[in-house]
């Protein structure tokens, strides 16, 4: 019983060693490439579950500055921009928020059938369409 009791506790020391914790934290430091399910698919199965998440972060000139899904937009004129993304966005939910606090927050409308790809956020202030930077979700069907 002593003989298997040892041969335990050595087993556990050559777990603990430094050299393993180091071995260990080189695993975990490794990049890794993200899971196939975390981008929006650009051909959405409808037997999929779960939701794909999309976003835009657009500057008041209209000039896309980072985002996850979207590839294009445009300010098309004071206060009105469109925002494509790679995919069907139709079936789509979208929430957009200004950088300012102060004013309305920014307005979204789907294109439908004239681009399926694409939205319209306006933003208003004091009721005429003003230029400002915002953010826009959008959650899909994957």
């Amino acid at each position: 019983m002593k003989t298997a009791a040892a041969a335990c506790l050595i087993a556990l020391a050559a777990i603990a060693t430094p050299a393993g914790v180091a071995g260990q934290d080189d695993a975990l430091k490794a990049p890794r490439p993200a899971p196939p399910a975390a981008r929006a698919s650009t051909t959405p199965n409808p037997s999929d579950l779960g939701a794909a998440m999309m976003s835009a972060e657009v500057d008041a000139d209209g000039t896309l500055l980072i985002g996850e899904g979207a590839v294009s937009s445009v300010r098309t004129g004071n206060g009105q921009y469109q925002v494509g993304f790679g995919r069907d966005v139709r079936n789509c939910a979208f929430s957009a928020t200004n950088q300012s606090v102060s004013g309305a927050p920014p307005f979204v409308q789907k294109y439908g059938v004239e681009w399926p790809e694409g939205i319209f956020v306006g933003h208003l202030e004091g009721g005429a369409y003003s230029n400002a930077r915002f953010y826009l979700i959008a959650v899909c069907g994957r």
